[in-house]
């Protein structure tokens, strides 16, 4: 009995996952629209249009976002079609541990045959050679094969460290590189309500509180997500219910 509920738990915080990174339930403001209509485009065209994508913002942008929505929105609109998403940090020690083992050839196989390759923090890869070398082959590899390729990166291009090879660089410039901005004013405001619609919270909070959140909160997405995780946690354990004043002395 209690394998089956830990089993419904577990899909139940997967669809939610999977509702959360879609392109619908995405907030599409000035700071990010850019990125948000060229990946949508990107989802239907797989690697036949810009090719590859490299997104760049700091911590807390979007970015991880994004590529979890490309990922859920080809699984979705092409069953068939393979997709990988992984941290370049997870890259880097899965390809350590296969010549570790012997088994490179069998790490080579499965990020070569997919049909898009979704790889997050790309410029850690400053002090891993071996990594850069392996990832400049794959990337000729599947780009030769028109398959979607996108990087993300907390740097532009020019600010990538200067052991990150400049042949890898010259790739990344091949499709589009585009920046996350921070979201404005107007842009906090969609966000905040968005993510507690998400939360099924969307009556807990006013639009005072809310324009005060994102009149106060000036950073990135990250932390505005942070703040509404707080204040509700708050509310929960006082068993109270959202004014302005709570929210100023959280804040």
């Amino acid at each position: 009995m209690q394998v089956r509920m830990n089993e419904k738990t577990s899909k139940k915080k997967a669809n939610k996952m999977k509702d959360k990174y879609t392109f619908r339930n995405t907030v599409k403001g000035k700071f990010n629209s850019l990125v948000y209509d060229i990946c949508k485009e990107e989802v239907k065209k797989l690697g036949k249009g810009y090719n590859p994508i490299f997104i760049f913002g700091k911590t807390g942008s979007g970015k991880t976002h994004f590529l979890k929505t490309i990922e859920n929105e080809i699984k979705v609109k092409n069953p068939r079609k393979k997709v990988r998403y992984i941290s370049c940090s997870d890259f880097a020690q899965e390809f350590v541990d296969s010549i570790k083992n012997n088994k490179l050839n069998r790490f080579r196989n499965k990020y070569r045959s997919v049909d898009a390759l979704l790889i997050d923090n790309i410029d850690i890869l400053w002090d891993k050679p071996q990594t850069q070398e392996e990832i400049f082959s794959m990337f000729n590899d599947l780009h030769f094969k028109h398959k979607l390729i996108v990087f993300t990166s907390n740097t532009s291009i020019n600010g990538l460290h200067k052991d990150i090879d400049e042949r890898l660089k010259s790739r990344f410039l091949w499709g589009a590189v585009i920046e996350l901005k921070s979201p404005n004013y107007n842009d906090r405001i969609e966000i905040i309500k968005n993510y507690i619609k998400g939360l099924g919270e969307k009556n807990t909070f006013d639009e005072k509180t809310i324009k005060y959140i994102a009149r106060n909160k000036k950073s990135d997405i990250r932390e505005l997500e942070g703040v509404i995780n707080k204040i509700m946690l708050y509310l929960r354990m006082r068993k109270i219910k959202c004014n302005i004043n709570i929210i100023k002395n959280i804040i």
